[in-house]
């Protein structure tokens, strides 16, 4: 044999090690991107307690009444199990209706979201 023979065969040999260690590399990382995948969901899912209340939330249109501000409806229409305060639901009507300030005017009609246990 001879040395150009030998040297073709050894970079052979050398190109088929290497390719089967770039097969394992990839299995192995795409089996370890799986099982953290899978645990983070597993970690990261929110069981609900059998017990606990499902609200569901819905919207409504409303006509805003005379003397009537967003604080008068988020005193209606407002879910402390859903808003952290009055401001994030006072904050999310203005944003559906597309108001840049809290004042609203008689006669005008907003949407505002509201939470009900009723599924409808």
């Amino acid at each position: 044999m001879t040395a150009s023979e030998k040297r073709i065969r050894n970079n052979k040999i050398r190109r088929q090690r290497q390719l089967r260690r770039n097969i394992i590399m990839t299995v192995f990382t795409v089996i370890l991107v799986l099982t953290l995948s899978i645990g983070g969901f597993a970690i990261g899912s929110k069981a609900q307690d059998k017990d606990a209340i499902i609200l569901y939330k819905y919207y409504t249109n409303i006509e805003v009444q005379y003397g009537e501000t967003l604080w008068d409806i988020a005193d209606t229409y407002f879910c402390e199990e859903k808003y952290n305060n009055y401001e994030h639901y006072i904050a999310e009507v203005m944003q559906i209706n597309g108001l840049y300030s809290e004042e609203v005017s008689a006669g005008s009609y907003l949407i505002v979201p509201y939470y009900s246990v009723e599924f409808k």
